[in-house]
């Protein structure tokens, strides 16, 4: 059985507006009585790391107001004016990291797909979720294909079925270009390669030179 008399878990790995959910979810089925809600989470409350939080707030909130039915109310509030703009910050990192990734040199296409999904799942957190149609042609184009590569790759897409085009995107990159890792730019096609001047010794110069070379 769940205890359901202990509130969740304040962690910095997990996003604070998540635990504000989960703690009003335990609001809801736990049996202490409301008077006592506000006390048990803030004994919940790491008291080293994360800046000492439990401290924090027995130092600047009232045990007599924690003590109250709207007791969580009031340790949210005081929650919020030191972490809600922490999680806004965190919520426009995971935005830009994912917004800003492109398949590099030596990326193999199921590395980059991995990758790619892995950003996206950090921004959902935020709730920042995209339209499957929209994420799937964000896959494509940042997977930096020629647009022959990218005509074969839309073959296995069916736009018909939105819901499922994100799928079928990472499915047909990984099909077609699974193992392949994109070229480096000198080795593209029309892309002219660097050449040395030779330099001849006396001696090489000579040679050629008695034999009218």
């Amino acid at each position: 059985m769940a205890n359901y008399k202990t509130p969740p878990v304040f962690s910095e790995a997990k996003p604070y507006s998540r635990w504000i959910e989960e703690v009003k979810a335990w609001q809801e089925v736990t049996d202490l009585k409301k008077e006592k809600h506000g006390l048990a989470v803030a004994l919940s409350l790491p008291e080293e790391g994360a800046k000492s939080i439990r401290d924090k707030v027995f130092n600047e909130i009232d045990l007599e107001d924690l003590k109250k039915e709207t007791g969580v109310s009031t340790l949210i509030k005081f929650m919020d004016n030191v972490f809600k703009k922490d999680e806004l910050s965190a919520a426009y990192e995971a935005y830009t990291s994912f917004d800003r990734y492109r398949r590099q040199t030596e990326t193999t296409m199921e590395e980059f797909v991995t990758e790619f999904e892995k950003l996206y799942n950090k921004t959902k957190k935020y709730k920042m979720e995209l339209p499957k149609p929209v994420l799937a042609f964000k896959l494509l184009e940042s997977a930096q294909l020629e647009h022959k590569d990218r005509q074969l790759v839309l073959t296995a897409v069916d736009y018909k079925e939105p819901d499922k085009m994100f799928e079928q995107m990472q499915n047909s990159l990984k099909k077609f270009f699974g193992q392949q890792s994109m070229p480096p730019p000198e080795a593209k096609e029309g892309v002219a390669v660097k050449t040395e001047p030779t330099f001849l010794t006396t001696q090489e110069t000579a040679f050629f030179t008695e034999r009218g070379l």
